[in-house]
């Protein structure tokens, strides 16, 4: 159906196959995408079976994690990415090293110009942060045993770097920025 709501992903042995579909018009999903990660696991294999197939907005490499962006709720950067202000983004973040030890990934997340609420939502892990204007927090997110994890980060105000520093003409709304270490 599209949807990128899953909570994990099957077990590398149990995957059969894992196509990257860039065709923007797949009479398969509703709406134009950029490109869909499609997995399709192996007949009997773990608890899950048939396919799950996901629309996948852009791709990126941050630290050590390759990053899934499911929605236009995000602007990347070379280092990490910012979620638009007053939006929430969903993202895949997948360790380029595979299964991890421990199950967690470092992400530094910074607040834009103007005080803001910040939800962090992966699984059953949840943080709720009150930043003042341009705060650091560093999170370890939990990954799945794969070394995965889905994750929503959502911002609850913006600002605009072209209304707070003169000469500035960046028009963007930014609420967010996520680092993945």
């Amino acid at each position: 159906n599209g949807s990128a709501n899953f909570r994990r992903l099957p077990r590398k042995d149990a995957i059969e196959m894992v196509r990257v579909d860039a065709n923007p018009f797949s009479a398969e999903f509703p709406q134009r995408s950029r490109k869909r990660v499609e997995i399709t696991t192996k007949p009997g294999s773990d608890g899950l079976h048939g396919g799950a197939k996901v629309q996948m907005r852009s791709a990126a490499h941050y630290g050590s994690a390759d990053t899934l962006f499911f929605d236009d709720q995000i602007y990347a950067e070379t280092d990490g990415f910012w979620v638009r202000g007053g939006q929430a983004a969903r993202f895949l973040l997948s360790s380029s090293a595979g299964p991890v030890s421990p199950l967690t990934m470092k992400v530094l997340v910074r607040n834009g110009g103007t005080n803001n609420q910040v939800s962090v939502e992966s699984g059953g892990f949840q943080k709720l942060l009150l930043l003042k204007p341009f705060e650091e927090v560093e999170l370890d997110i939990p990954l799945t045993p794969l070394g995965t994890a889905s994750v929503r980060v959502a911002s609850s105000e913006g600002f605009v770097p072209a209304k707070l520093t003169p000469g500035n003409t960046d028009q963007r709304n930014l609420g967010v920025w996520i680092e993945p270490r």
